[in-house]
């Protein structure tokens, strides 16, 4: 996989974790298992995931703006719920898994919700690739949904849909103000 996908934190968070063995303040015993393995914990579940190796699919997480979700992409289990890891505090105690079967699920249907908004690309394209969105499910982005045809269209020819004004205020997210 290219590795520009799999970033899995802040490099604060990755340096938080392989500080000597403790977070700064944590006592040694305040930890939480990753996928099995055990790290501090300390700062966010996307910060404990990168200290354990684990990779988290994130698309809207950067240190140039503040976390808040949005996106959904970094969605893990943690004690069998699920939760955004850029946002979601880590705790001691608390067991995480980032690759279940229910996981992979949400992923790819969260995809597919995107690929008909949008045609992705960059680093979002290549998870769609790798969770297997095909853009059918809900049709793809600037496709007639099946069986639409209007009036007066031949048939088996789409009509031509108009897609309404974006704001690209946000340098990650499009939003429609009509939605």
């Amino acid at each position: 996989m290219n590795e520009a996908i799999i970033a899995t934190g802040t490099a604060a968070g990755a340096a938080t974790g392989a500080a000597a063995g403790t977070a700064a303040g944590a006592a040694p015993d305040a930890t939480l298992t990753i996928n099995g393995v055990p790290v501090p914990a300390a700062g966010t579940l996307l910060d404990a995931c990168a200290a354990a190796g684990a990779p988290v699919p994130h698309l809207c997480h950067s240190d140039r703006v503040r976390s808040g979700g949005h996106c959904r992409t970094c969605i893990v289990e943690a004690d069998g719920r699920h939760v955004p890891a850029c946002t979601a505090p880590a705790r001691p105690g608390q067991r995480v898994l980032t690759d279940t079967d229910r996981l992979r699920a949400y992923r790819r249907d969260l995809g597919e919700l995107m690929r008909a908004e949008a045609a992705p690309g960059g680093s979002a394209a290549d998870w769609l690739r790798i969770w297997g969105v095909t853009g059918e499910r809900y049709g793809a982005a600037g496709a007639a949904p099946a069986g639409a045809a209007s009036a007066g269209a031949a048939p088996g020819i789409a009509p031509k849909i108009t897609a309404p004004a974006r704001d690209a205020s946000h340098p990650y997210l499009r939003l429609l103000p009509e939605a």
